[in-house]
């Protein structure tokens, strides 16, 4: 399940766990990585994805960072 969130690509992949990758659209991987149980579930991980993504862009903008992956 691949979900884009503000120009990033999220993908969730279960295991013993839901991990969600985050990547630019453009394919540069992000240091980001999100994680839930699989009692919380696939949603509950895809909204903590989108968190992190929110925090990193909001980083990105205060430190006058331009985020767009060339």
């Amino acid at each position: 399940m691949d979900e884009v969130y503000r120009g990033y690509r999220i993908a969730l992949k279960q295991t013993d766990r839901w991990i969600a990758s985050i990547t630019h659209v453009r394919g540069t991987h992000v240091p980001l990585d999100a994680q839930a149980t699989l009692t919380d579930g696939p949603e509950h991980c895809l909204t903590r994805a989108r968190d992190l993504i929110d925090r990193y862009l909001a980083f990105l903008s205060q430190n006058g960072i331009d985020g767009d992956a060339r």
